[in-house]
């Protein structure tokens, strides 16, 4: 038959429910008639095959499947068909790194009379936005920037980085505002979570800043990073993490807002929902 042992794997192993709907129905009129002629061949006794012969019909499925993109616009992974390679030339390490989806985009004939390609990898991305812990007002006299952590901020700050110990999360850049307050609470996180306080990088971006302006922080990231960690200050932590998750409306002090994105970079994040978004805060448990 056409579906023979060697076949069956791949099929098991294929995510059907990210082939569209014209894909799915060229794949379907393709097994049948394939197996039709099949089965006449073998029954007339007109055409003798070896089985690995009868296996190489099988590679009509996956050249249908992009022959089929090609025509409706789809996009058609690479994983799906079981061709390509196991993730792209450059090799994502370092903490928390996840091996990048290689998969060819296909513009189609929907907008051109030729159909174009674009090679595009597809990397699982954690975005970490941390509020600084509670701050001290007791000495009147400190600018803003200099304001310490209060007891409470002290605390907080260890066991919030204990809670995204706890998840496995190792990020790639801790990145904090200047402001004394939050670079305190980027190193207590740092230091339960194994990253070193040496590593922790101080942008101008996330002191009295807006949702735009920490997208363009994000945006700017190399795209090698895996996982980063954000430290600094409201509203705009809150106004960023509201842009991802409708859910979020408020980041009390010391609060952690996760999301994993699937995205070719972190620069196309804007325009990715997070297949993960969770709001997390000391008094949560």
């Amino acid at each position: 038959m056409l579906l023979t042992p060697m076949a069956l794997p791949g099929l098991l192993e294929t995510d059907w429910s990210r082939v569209s709907l014209p894909v799915g129905l060229g794949l379907g009129y393709l097994a049948l008639f394939a197996t039709a002629l099949s089965f006449l061949l073998f029954q007339q006794g007109s055409v003798a095959l070896q089985p690995e012969q009868v296996s190489a019909y099988t590679y009509l499925i996956p050249v249908m499947v992009l022959l089929t993109g090609m025509l409706t616009g789809e996009t058609v992974y690479w994983e799906q068909v079981g061709w390509g390679g196991g993730g792209c030339a450059a090799d994502h390490g370092g903490h928390g790194a996840a091996a990048p989806s290689c998969r060819q985009t296909w513009g189609g004939l929907r907008g051109c009379l030729s159909p174009l390609s674009t090679r595009e990898c597809v990397m699982r991305r954690t975005l970490i936005l941390v509020r600084h812990g509670k701050s001290s007002w007791e000495e009147a006299s400190l600018s803003d920037r200099a304001r310490p952590l209060a007891a409470r901020g002290l605390r907080d700050a260890p066991l919030m980085g204990a809670r995204l110990a706890h998840l496995g999360v190792k990020p790639d850049l801790i990145l904090s505002s200047p402001a004394c307050r939050a670079l305190t609470t980027a190193r207590l996180l740092a230091a339960e979570l194994g990253y070193s306080t040496n590593h922790i990088a101080i942008d101008e971006g996330l002191y009295e800043s807006d949702a735009g302006t920490l997208l363009g922080v994000v945006g700017a990231f190399s795209d090698d990073l895996a996982c980063v960690l954000l430290v600094g200050h409201d509203p705009a932590f809150t106004d960023l993490a509201h842009g991802f998750s409708s859910g979020i409306t408020r980041m009390p002090t010391c609060a952690v807002a996760r999301f994993i994105f699937d995205a070719p970079s972190w620069s196309a994040l804007p325009s990715c929902s997070p297949v993960v978004a969770v709001l997390d805060f000391p008094k949560k448990r």
